[in-house]
């Protein structure tokens, strides 16, 4: 139930974990420590104030697996990512993902048939791609969209959706989200793919400015897709656990300010109270 999503996510943030296990942030803290031990994630807390962040190791993919080759980190203690490569600047699009794929679990796009992530799909089209020497399968109708080029080994570019909902009602959503800006030929790319292919009904980009949310708007209206593309502003604190901006220095970062209790009601403090007990549960578990 952990290993599972990080494989799909790359990294996970500690109130994710809680909220997938269905459990309090002290429980979810043991089952961490256990995995930690056993060398199949690794968790730390890049700086001072903000959610800890938890990776999958070669080892953790092997255990469900998963072929870890050029994926996954060192499990032994000392031998991790350094704070940089799990900062949570750097890995803010995965987090925002896992956000919106808790919440399509949970209901909040109604009804689904299925919840497809971009490396799922990806596998499936590798695997049918490898299942045979001539190619996929007769029949077999690739995830990604081509996008009219062909890539360096010489087969066609495709892109995948960020996140593919199947709904109940026979309907496939896309979801984008779009954190910076696009390289405009690469976008336009992108922009054809959805024009040329039937089988999405709707792609809903989420965006952090208004300067993006027009340069997505232009770009599908060139497209002549505006009826098939939405643009959504996302609020100006989006994301729980992800910075826009990266911090200064250890402890001196914007996560601290905003988790110092300044401004906070009650419950919000008490909140966050409870998620820095559960940080330091985890992180010296192993001492004790």
């Amino acid at each position: 139930m952990v290993l599972g999503p990080l494989a799909e996510h790359q990294v996970l943030i500690f109130p994710q974990v809680a909220l997938i296990l269905g459990v309090t942030h002290d429980y979810a803290a043991k089952r961490l420590r256990r995995l930690r031990d056993a060398e199949l994630i690794v968790y730390q807390s890049p700086y001072a104030g903000s959610p800890g962040v938890v990776a999958i190791t070669k080892r953790g993919l092997e255990a469900i697996g998963l072929e870890s080759k050029g994926r996954g980190v060192k499990g032994k203690q000392g031998s991790v990512q350094s704070r940089e490569e799990l900062d949570l600047y750097s890995n803010r699009h995965s987090i925002g993902l896992a956000w919106l794929w808790i919440a399509a679990r949970a209901g909040a796009f109604g009804p689904l048939e299925g919840i497809l992530t971009e490396g799922a799909m990806k596998r499936e089209d590798m695997s049918a791609a490898a299942s045979g020497s001539g190619g996929p399968p007769l029949g077999y109708v690739p995830h990604g969209l081509g996008v009219g080029q062909l890539n360096r080994h010489g087969n066609p570019e495709r892109h995948y959706p960020d996140l593919l909902l199947n709904t109940s009602t026979g309907h496939r959503v896309a979801f984008e989200l779009e954190l910076s800006r696009k390289n405009s030929t690469k976008l336009a790319r992108i922009m054809a793919a959805y024009a040329s292919d039937g089988r999405i009904d709707m792609v809903i980009y989420l965006v952090p400015t208004d300067s993006l949310a027009r340069t997505i708007t232009d770009a599908a209206r060139r497209a002549g897709i505006s009826d098939l593309v939405r643009v959504q502003r996302l609020a100006d604190k989006p994301i729980e656990g992800v910075d826009f901006v990266r911090p200064r220095a250890r402890g001196a970062g914007p996560a601290a300010a905003e988790h110092s209790g300044h401004g906070q009601s009650p419950r919000q403090r008490a909140y966050w109270a409870a998620r820095q007990r559960a940080n330091a549960a985890v992180n010296g578990g192993a001492e004790r």
